[in-house]
Formats: structure tokens, sequence, C-alpha cells
């Protein structure tokens, strides 16, 4: 599969964390209940990664939605820029990029369900990320 950049539908915002990921896997601020057991599918996208502006998953936070970790790319919105201090992996490897497009310097975060801070040298230099199985 050759990767692609990804397109982004419109924000949504969520009074927590926790309200944010509960759409993100079961889309029930549309249904106001779960898919599973609901007689509803479960959703095929997923949380490709969650980005903060804090470090260790702390402060303000975006979460990207897809399908799969195939290294689609996500170039940040403007408000986003160079802003990024942690992820939480939902792929294996998250690929932080200093420029769009995933370009100049790269700084990888790993494994799926964790959080880590960015290395010192690309703190707050993200503009765009790509998501890889491994």
């Amino acid at each position: 599969m050759i990767p692609v950049q990804a397109v982004v539908g419109p924000a949504v915002c969520f009074d927590t964390l926790a309200d944010a990921l509960g759409d993100a896997v079961f889309g029930l601020h549309r249904t106001g209940r779960m898919g599973l057991g609901s007689g509803e599918p479960m959703r095929a996208d997923f949380v490709l990664g969650t980005h903060f502006d804090g470090a260790n998953g702390s402060g303000s936070s975006i979460s990207v939605k897809g399908s799969s970790c195939t290294g689609g790319w996500w170039n940040t919105p403007s408000s986003w820029d160079n802003r990024i201090s942690s992820s939480y992996n939902g792929c294996y490897r998250l690929a932080h990029y200093d420029y769009p497009n995933k370009g100049g310097d790269r700084y990888d975060t790993t494994g799926v369900g964790q959080t880590d801070n960015l290395s010192a040298a690309m703190n707050n230099r993200t503009e765009s990320v790509a998501y890889h199985g491994s």
C-alpha cells in the first residue's frame, strides 16, 4: 500500500480526554451508546495517535483517527504547528517530522498503548506525523 496524506474531517471538541477517546473507539457522541452489543457494528477506525502540548501526556490534546497504520501521514493544522511535546501511540511507531509532508528532521515514538515524550531536539517542532505498524 502506498502511504498517503490523511484526509482530515471537521474538528469535534470534547470536555475530557476520556470522552474524546470514547468517541474515537465507539462513536459515542453520534449514537449515545456503545457499538458493542447494541446491534450496531464496531467502528473500523481507531486512534492512530493522540498528541499533547505538554510532557507525559499532559495539557491540551488532539487525536488522529484512521483505519490502518500503513505510513499515512497528517499535517498539523496551524494551531498545532510546533506544539507537540508528547504522543500516545495507537500505532506501533509514530514518526514526528519537523516540516509538513514528512519533511525535515524526524523523531519516532514507539510502542502501542504507550505515551512518550519527544526528544529535546524535536520538542515543539512537529508539523507532520506518519503512522506505522512497525
